[in-house]
């Protein structure tokens, strides 16, 4: 019964949804930019984590051997600092 309320409340959103353009996270995005160029993978590391032990802070880097690029990204995660640092990698690819 709930799905149906839900079902009914985001018909008109979801049938405009086109699941072949759903946004690819950075780090994805990332490593198939460089697979398609014959480029090495990047390597991520954790290079320090700050604040308390209940809200900690990433700094991680990300290393484009090919390139000799090193990123920072930083986040409340250590998933949410690599995908700052491959966004900002694509960001330093791109421009």
């Amino acid at each position: 019964q709930t799905e149906s309320i839900i079902e009914s409340l985001l018909s008109e959103e979801l049938s405009e949804i086109d699941p072949l353009d759903l946004a690819k996270d950075p780090k994805t995005t990332l490593q198939e930019l460089l697979q398609d160029k014959g480029l090495s993978l990047p390597r991520y590391r954790v290079t320090a984590v700050t604040g308390e032990a209940h809200q900690p802070r990433f700094q991680v880097e990300c290393v484009l051997d090919d390139r000799g690029c090193c990123v920072q990204g930083e986040g409340s995660s250590r998933r949410s600092a690599e995908q700052d640092a491959a966004r900002r990698a694509l960001d330093e690819l791109s421009g």
